[in-house]
């Protein structure tokens, strides 16, 4: 006869895996980062191309004024780099951020970047989506190209600020 767990005393040998499946979730904590990095990226997409343009153009004359201070030339710092340099540096925190998301579930290393990488095109390509809906916007395929080497790039920054902790963990002797 089957005992049930509430009868036999041994509710811990019923469920094996209760404590590990715990363990394993995907962290709610960097679930939060991502949706709200994700809203911050869309909310970009979601302003009209003029005013878009206008701050992106606030942006370069910023960034030229601190680069010539410094004395370091700006005829290469254009509109189109300003821009660009944002969606890339937007998808390498969107990428850091993925892997930390996915991390707990402790799987091979490649299933882990590939959560990740995946979850970060899907969101480029949302965007790009978004974007074909609002005026003086575009969706282009080149945005999700660069939106995807800057996950890439997040993800391959996350890898490598991980080996530097556990180098410094082990030398440490914990």
């Amino acid at each position: 006869m089957r005992h049930s767990p509430s009868t036999s005393g041994h509710e811990e040998n019923w469920f094996p895996m209760k404590k590990r499946l715990r363990t394993e979730s995907i962290s709610k904590r960097w679930v939060l980062c991502f949706c709200l990095m994700l809203l911050i990226i869309w909310g970009n997409s979601l302003v009209p191309g003029d005013s878009s343009s206008v701050v992106s153009h606030g942006v370069l004359d910023k960034l030229r004024h601190g680069l010539q201070l410094w004395g370091i030339p700006v005829g290469w710092l254009s509109n189109f780099v300003i821009r660009k340099m944002g969606h890339l540096s937007e998808y390498t925190l969107l990428g850091v951020i993925a892997m930390q998301m996915f991390r707990p579930l402790r799987l091979v290393r490649r299933k882990v970047w590939g959560y990740a990488l995946a979850a970060g095109v899907v969101s480029a390509v949302i965007d790009e989506c978004i974007q074909l809906a609002v005026p003086g916007r575009s969706g282009q395929v080149q945005d999700v190209v660069l939106d995807t080497v800057g996950v890439l790039l997040g993800i391959m920054l996350a890898l490598h600020l991980e080996r530097c902790n556990k180098r410094r963990r082990t030398s440490k002797g914990m």
